[in-house]
């Protein structure tokens, strides 16, 4: 085999030259095996769902209902944090679409109704199990957790399937694609 000029005024020999090429290709299989296979980072949820209630729940403090109260008022109004607001819609820290309303369509809350839902759209088993195992306060104001995949779960307090939800109970339901619902006071 022939080195390149630039190689034999280095001095190397063809083993060495292969040898040295064996390790940079092995550094670079190294490389980027860890930048694809790096555990993803662990999102606090309960926190930023924390921040959206008590800013939803501040913003509308002097008024008897949360009428009216959807998505766009929440964008127009810059109610949250607006890290969160990206042309025109509200994304999560893992970059997921949310909804904010009355359903898990983001729908306004109609006169009287003295609840509101942040809705995490189209998220992975992953992150539908880091959600709904999230451990929430009672000053959060959570009331439920509905998760809708294939079939509809409805998590309430003392209901069939309770609040606080278990990590197991949370990889029984949720799926590859889910949309999950949390329901505040």
């Amino acid at each position: 085999m022939q080195l390149p000029e630039s190689f034999k005024k280095i001095r190397l020999t063809s083993n060495q030259f292969i040898g040295l090429v064996c390790v940079l290709v092995a550094l670079v299989i190294c490389l980027v095996c860890v930048f694809f296979l790096k555990p993803e980072k662990k999102i606090d949820f309960s926190q930023e769902l924390k921040t959206i209630s008590a800013s939803v729940r501040k913003h509308y403090q002097k008024n008897i209902d949360y009428r009216g109260l959807e998505t766009k008022i929440i964008v127009d109004d810059k109610v949250l944090p607006q890290t969160m607001v990206r042309n025109g819609k509200i994304y999560s820290a893992f970059k997921g679409e949310i909804l904010i309303g009355r359903n898990l369509k983001g729908d306004a809350v109609l006169p009287f109704e003295n609840f509101f839902s942040v809705t995490y759209l189209n998220i992975n088993r992953q992150k539908c199990e880091g959600l709904i195992a999230s451990t929430f306060d009672e000053t959060s104001g959570l009331t439920a957790i509905t998760v809708s995949n294939e079939k509809l779960y409805e998590f309430t307090y003392g209901g069939e399937l309770s609040l606080p939800v278990s990590e197991q109970k949370a990889k029984e339901i949720c799926a590859s694609k889910n949309d999950v619902m949390f329901t505040f006071e």
